[in-house]
């Protein structure tokens, strides 16, 4: 007995210090959108109506894409309400977080237990889980609001459920390995592309003869997916096709141009290891930026070694699995989980960070696979384990407090002058892509303000070739509110300096010289913040007359 429990112990422990230590000493760069969700739970929680949708899907409650996200914290806020800050925002946000953090514990405990029945040695399960837990993608979603992390730990839940299933030829374990499934795809629907690699799990591993038990997850994750889809069709009022379709396009909250394979080829290594704002300098070189070129010598002194390491680390597990017998059936689930997910990544903002979530129960099942198999050859094991240990620091290091605090203290430093004379009704403008469009979520998360940012356009969506009218009428409409707006003096500058992550080209739709051009017709009457701060617009005659001719 004693034995046993040892064992537990050690089973338990390890991953829990990694997982404790590692969000002790890092902090997220990005919390995605994590404001949005807390605004939609706000809005219910203040009296509002959970039926509201609108196009862009930002301000849903029932919202297609992340379905159970925002009614899942509305309840733990609700659970924890007088546990957490007093103030709404506050606890909203905070029991977003806590939501997170428990669903991390979860994914990681579920890769344990998926290890511990496709790996012999028990070691493999803490190298996985060790991977995981420094990727580059958890350790900063684990820490934010987003529901990408809680989709992962549930997906996860779901592999290890049929592997079980299939252990013990249990069909109850089935069904609820088909509901918990099915439960992932309403944190995230892109998880819906991992799914089938999960149902078929006993098919790849023992044959034609576990179909039963894959037929009754499958009709089981079909149903719970019809009823949890159903029930919030029924809870919105949709009564008709198109009205259901366009609320299921709204999800994709209007973007239209970001798909490629120069953006999966990035995106991959991206969500492993941490590259900075490396991606802006690809970019510029991809779309030859004549503003701030970019060669070959610059991307290789930048986190190319990266890229190609990551490669290395999947091509490692690919040759691994494939050279062993017993790991072709892991070879090959890999492939039938990857075709989906890579896709649909190609198809749907494949650059993104926490695209390639759905992929990681078979990457780190197949690494911890690869690092423990004798029957491997010894070079690829060592790829696989050396990557690991990289990450690892890379990411720790990237994420650490230290590196965050210092971003926090340049976005502080170039809106701090600002903060006395904006409400949560001033509107602020920034260009594309902007650090502060950001950075202003992140202070809004971290601070709890109502300090909100907007970039004049967000490429790659529809809304690209109207951004004109679209400001103007944003502009007219605070003004006639008796509402300031206030832009970054960059409109002004002809042109783009190299840190403000613009890329000429990214978006052909729209160019720095239509901004600048733009821009600099506008009256100003206050500046603030020195040579990188703000300008608030006059609401004068000659402005209000420019910005009307916009109008379309």
């Amino acid at each position: 007995m004693r034995s046993s429990r040892y064992s537990h112990l050690t089973w338990f422990l390890p991953p829990l210090v990694v997982y404790v230590f590692a969000t002790s000493l890092t902090a997220p760069l990005n919390i995605g959108d994590t404001p949005v969700y807390v605004d939609a739970i706000l809005r219910v929680v203040n009296g509002g109506s959970t039926k509201f949708w609108d196009q862009g899907g930002f301000v849903s409650f029932w919202e297609f894409g992340h379905l159970l996200w925002r009614p899942l914290g509305w309840l733990a806020f609700r659970v924890l309400h007088p546990f957490v800050d007093t103030d709404v925002r506050a606890g909203v946000t905070q029991a977003l977080l806590i939501l997170n953090w428990l669903f991390g514990l979860l994914a990681i405990f579920s890769l344990q237990g998926l290890v511990k029945h496709v790996c012999e040695r028990p070691w493999a399960g803490f190298i996985a889980t060790a991977g995981l837990i420094f990727s580059n993608a958890f350790l900063n979603y684990v820490q934010s609001g987003c529901s990408y992390v809680p989709g992962l730990a549930v997906l996860m839940f779901g592999f290890y459920l049929m592997v079980k299933a299939a252990g013990d030829q249990s069909r109850w374990k089935a069904i609820v390995a088909g509901v918990v499934l099915a439960g992932a795809v309403g944190m995230w629907f892109p998880y819906s592309c991992a799914v089938p690699a999960a149902l078929i799990v006993p098919l790849v591993f023992l044959g034609i003869s576990q179909i039963h038990l894959v037929s009754v997850a499958t009709v089981s994750c079909a149903l719970a997916g019809i009823l949890m889809y159903g029930a919030a069709i029924a809870a919105l009022g949709l009564g008709s096709v198109s009205e259901i379709r366009q609320w299921a396009q709204s999800s994709s909250h209007e973007v239209t141009e970001n798909r490629g394979v120069a953006r999966v080829a990035f995106g991959i290594p991206r969500s492993l290891i941490n590259m900075g704002a490396d991606s802006v300098f690809f970019k510029r070189f991809l779309k030859n930026d004549p503003y701030n070129p970019v060669g070959l010598v610059d991307l290789a002194r930048r986190s190319l070694w990266k890229i190609a390491y990551a490669y290395m680390f999947l091509f490692a597990l690919m040759v691994g699995m494939f050279g062993v017998s017993r790991g072709r059936s892991l070879f090959w689930l890999f492939l039938i989980g990857a075709v989906p997910v890579i896709g649909f990544a190609w198809l749907f903002a494949g650059g993104v960070l926490e695209r390639y979530f759905p992929l990681f129960p078979l990457i780190f099942l197949s690494a911890a696979f690869c690092v423990s198999a004798s029957e491997v050859k010894r070079w690829w094991r060592y790829i696989a384990l050396s990557f690991i240990l990289v990450t690892c620091v890379v990411n720790g290091v990237a994420l650490s407090n230290r590196v965050v605090d210092r971003e926090r203290e340049a976005t502080l430093g170039r809106v701090r002058e600002l903060f006395p004379l904006v409400n949560e009704n001033t509107r602020i403008f920034v260009p594309p892509q902007d650090q502060l469009w950001g950075g202003a979520g992140r202070l809004q998360f971290e601070q709890q303000t109502n300090f909100h940012v907007d970039p004049v356009a967000i490429l790659g969506t529809a809304q690209v070739p109207q951004w004109k009218s679209d400001f103007a009428r944003s502009t007219l409409a605070a003004w006639d509110q008796q509402n300031d707006v206030w832009i970054a003096k960059r409109f002004l500058s002809e042109v783009p300096r190299s840190g403000w992550n613009w890329t000429e080209g990214e978006d052909p739709r729209i160019t720095w010289a239509d901004l600048h051009k733009f821009f600099s017709k506008l009256e100003t009457n206050t500046q603030v913040g020195g040579d990188d701060g703000f300008l608030c617009l006059s609401p004068s005659e000659n402005n209000k007359a420019l910005l009307l001719r916009n109008l379309r």
